[in-house]
């Protein structure tokens, strides 16, 4: 798909990586005019591409074995944690996996990996298409800059984009084996 989008052979497709790990095209690649994210959980994968300088995806499926209030007390903000008190376990999970693919999308669109922590900053977790990013402490304009966009790509799965860009255009494809 990468190859398609950047006319070139796949098998001519040369991969760098940043500081934190995050893959990026080498000069092979259309010269970095589209970016590119990868994430899968389970048997579903999400792919974006994008002219976006900052690109991330993440998908998740919802184990709730992993979404525990005492996990979402070593990773989320306290405005993120106020939000999910109170919640049933009905409500909960999806609530606890919006927060996680949201907070995941948006370190990898950043390129910073884990060296943000992810409690240095706030994501909406209400059900919504358009979440916001509430704050960061390290990159405060980033709440201006940065657009998400956050699914349900299958029963049971969360799914988040984080670019910076708010004036985005999203295409959705799905493709099926």
């Amino acid at each position: 798909m990468l190859g398609e989008y950047v006319h070139v052979s796949p098998d001519l497709i040369e991969f760098h990586y940043n500081e934190f790990g995050k893959p990026f095209l080498g000069p092979s690649g259309d010269n970095g005019t589209v970016n590119f994210n990868v994430s899968h959980s389970a048997h579903l994968a999400l792919y974006a591409f994008g002219k976006q300088e900052e690109i991330g995806v993440d998908i998740e499926q919802h184990r709730s074995e992993l979404a525990t209030y005492d996990i979402a007390q070593r990773h989320f903000s306290a405005l993120e944690l106020e939000s999910l008190q109170g919640l049933s376990p009905y409500e909960f999970v999806p609530a606890f996996f919006n927060c996680w693919t949201r907070k995941e999308a948006y370190i990898k669109a950043k390129g910073l990996g884990l060296s943000l922590a992810l409690d240095s900053f706030a994501i909406e977790t209400k059900a919504v298409s358009e979440p916001s990013l509430i704050f960061s402490k390290s990159y405060p304009r980033d709440q201006y800059l940065y657009s998400l966009k956050s699914f349900e790509p299958a029963q049971q799965f969360s799914a988040a984009l984080a670019v910076n860009d708010k004036a985005l255009k999203i295409k959705y494809f799905k493709f099926e084996q």
